[in-house]
């Protein structure tokens, strides 16, 4: 049991330290309009954001994320790993109705953490690099983000993006059929029949894609209703 917990909290703090510039050129992405357009793609929105706010402004965000996510891996291995231990012989529906299951227990967490760090994540946007040198920013880290939201929205505005936040993390369910069904496969390629650390990178890899794949477009959702109202108006009703 402990095991479970404290691997997905290892996991979850190794794999945000590499993902953060990411997941941060990806929302920058995600939140532009057909009628606004500021970056050209992937490579042009990381190259202006580390000309305009260095290097560091690929991390913004990261406090809220990398104790957040310590939390929401725990959760999610952890719960995940405990609800199959009450099959006896579990099957591909119970692991998928695990996983659905522990995606929904998470998001209590990861919803007002995401929307920290996606407020954190749009702070530099439209901002020259002299204003940003001169502090011109609203937060000053995702816990003062968090407090200020909350000051102003109360709880219900730190969990705007829920409902869209609740679908996408149920769709671990998926990714934990997935995961389990190309180790599988992998396995029966060995000469051994083992599960490698090889055969269970290269699961993992596949499945992020595959999951990631069926989950963006409510990603893009939760994404558009989080930043909304950065700038004094309100688009979207969540």
């Amino acid at each position: 049991m402990a095991a479970d917990f404290i691997a997905g909290c290892v996991a979850g703090a190794a794999g945000l330290l590499v993902s953060q510039p990411f997941d941060t050129v990806k929302v920058r992405l995600q939140a532009q309009t057909s009628g606004h357009i500021r970056y050209t793609g992937a490579l042009h929105c990381f190259k202006s954001i580390v000309r305009q706010e260095t290097v560091f402004g690929l991390y913004k965000g990261l406090a809220s994320p990398l104790i957040g996510n310590c939390l929401i891996n725990t959760i999610l291995f952890g719960f995940h790993g405990n609800l199959l231990k009450q099959f006896n012989n579990p099957g591909y529906t119970e692991v998928f109705l695990c996983g659905s299951a522990a995606g929904v227990v998470q998001s209590i967490v990861a919803c007002p953490m995401e929307l920290a760090k996606i407020r954190m994540q749009m702070e530099g946007v439209g901002k020259s690099p002299a204003e940003l040198k001169h502090g011109a920013v609203r937060y000053n880290g995702s816990i003062d983000a968090l407090v200020k939201i909350y000051k102003q929205e109360n709880i219900k505005g730190c969990y705007r993006g829920m409902a869209s936040t609740v679908i996408r993390d149920s769709a671990f369910g998926i990714y934990f059929v997935c995961y389990e069904f190309l180790c599988e496969q992998l396995t029966k390629l060995r000469a051994d029949n083992s599960r490698s650390m090889l055969v269970s990178i290269t699961a993992g890899g596949l499945t992020g894609i595959v999951s990631w794949a069926v989950v963006f477009p409510v990603d893009v959702i939760k994404t558009r209703l989080q930043m909304d109202g950065m700038n004094g108006t309100q688009q979207y009703r969540d």
